[in-house]
């Protein structure tokens, strides 16, 4: 999960793991019914807006993920944190 110019995305891993087959969110990609924010490819992952998904699986995506505003605003934080060689050998 992660935020995307102020859009909650859920990545294509966590979408196919048991919500949708990867084959269906092809062609609901393909025939506009969702919003791919990011393609996946070179070091990427493929990003959905969560918005974008039909209300089935939206649904099922706010009961996997109950805190799915919190890990996305989270997600945010921790890649900006900037790991430190002292801090690590200090702890």
């Amino acid at each position: 999960m992660e935020t995307v110019n102020g859009t909650i995305c859920i990545s294509h891993a966590e979408l196919t793991g048991r919500i949708i087959t990867t084959a269906n969110l092809n062609n609901l990609v393909r025939r506009g019914r969702v919003q791919q924010v990011q393609k996946g490819g070179n070091g990427r992952t493929a990003l959905y807006a969560v918005e974008s998904l039909p209300m089935k699986w939206r649904t099922e995506v706010y009961k996997r993920y109950p805190d799915l505003q919190e890990q996305a605003e989270s997600r945010e934080f921790i890649d900006t944190v900037e790991p430190d060689g002292a801090a690590l050998n200090f702890y």
